[in-house]
């Protein structure tokens, strides 16, 4: 079965999980986090994408991932620039 998944970068938590149009939610898990820093933000969406294969192993076929961040994204950088209003 075919499977998306989203991670939501947030200023306290990110929040990500799995699901597609007939299941909906399949997996859902939220991490708090201290922001602090490139390193920490790093490690948890590594953390969160392995724990995403990890739940999709035999039975679900990954088909993309998503990520929302709470600013604009330097591709070139690999940096947020700076947040966005809310």
């Amino acid at each position: 079965m075919n499977v998306y998944a989203g991670l939501d970068l947030g200023g306290s938590s990110l929040k990500f999980g799995i699901g597609n149009r007939t299941e909906g939610l399949i997996n859902f898990r939220t991490i708090k986090h201290q922001n602090s820093g490139r390193e920490e933000i790093f490690g948890l969406l590594k953390r969160a994408v392995s724990e995403i294969l990890d739940n999709c192993s035999e039975k679900y076929i990954l088909k993309a991932i998503a990520l929302g961040s709470p600013g604009y994204i330097d591709n070139f950088n690999g940096e947020i620039l700076y947040n966005s209003p809310n």
